[in-house]
């Protein structure tokens, strides 16, 4: 690996007299001054960009030891996470290899190259989001603009993210969710959670993560769009 595509590392201060770090958020002390909310700020960051990658691998290492057992029902036992978010954790961790890795990018940018037939091609689009930035804020380009440029082939140009008027809503997703949560419905008065096995459960979980990927990739484009955060949108 170069130097500019170093292994992020978590550096995390759980002790300090200004802030306290716990499972639920962050309690504050006493009075930060920018400085030292900056320097928080970017110990956070690094432990966001680096935590999908560090469990991942840490899973995969797990699953390839058989002689341990079911390393997902072990790993959701032990990190209290969801299996379809270790499931992606470990896809992401495992096509894509360390050495193709860039620091600098976050675990959804990996997420889009994953797919990616070869490490040559993974590796040539990180490095066009790094270096092709947006003009409006000089930061590397989004993952959903990466996306777009892979299908493209080529880099996508900012007016080409947004969606034409005439486009929207042009099929309605209502029917096929009401489809969804209706059989949802009809599996648990027949007793589903009580009666079905976790390795049936895991795969229904896994038939279901493209609705969990779709709405994602929403909440990022909403985001991008400056309208917020989604997630006040879910109960």
């Amino acid at each position: 690996m170069s130097e500019e595509h170093e292994t992020a590392i978590i550096e995390m201060t759980t002790e300090s007299s200004a802030y306290r770090i716990s499972p639920v958020g962050i309690e504050f002390l006493c009075e930060l001054d920018q400085q030292a909310w900056s320097e928080l700020g970017a110990k956070l960051g690094k432990a966001g960009r680096s935590i999908g990658f560090l469990i991942g691998d840490w899973l995969n290492y797990g699953e390839g030891k058989g002689e341990w057992g079911n390393a997902y029902e072990s790993a959701m036992r032990i990190t209290k996470l969801d299996y379809g978010v270790l499931r992606h954790y470990a896809s992401v961790a495992k096509n894509v290899q360390l050495l193709t890795r860039v620091n600098n990018l976050s675990w959804d940018h990996h997420r889009k190259v994953a797919p990616l037939k070869t490490e040559e091609e993974k590796r040539k689009w990180l490095q066009v989001a790094l270096q092709e930035c947006d003009k409006q804020n000089g930061k590397p380009m989004s993952a959903r603009r990466l996306a777009k440029s892979i299908l493209l082939g080529r880099v996508a140009k900012v007016e080409e993210m947004s969606v034409p008027p005439n486009d929207r809503g042009i099929d309605n997703m209502s029917p096929h969710v009401t489809r969804i949560v209706v059989l949802w419905g009809k599996l648990k008065r027949s007793g589903y959670l009580e009666n079905t096995s976790i390795d049936d459960m895991l795969d229904l979980i896994d038939e279901l993560q493209p609705v969990v990927d779709i709405v994602q990739e929403l909440h990022e484009a909403v985001s991008e769009a400056g309208g917020g955060s989604a997630g006040s949108h879910i109960d």
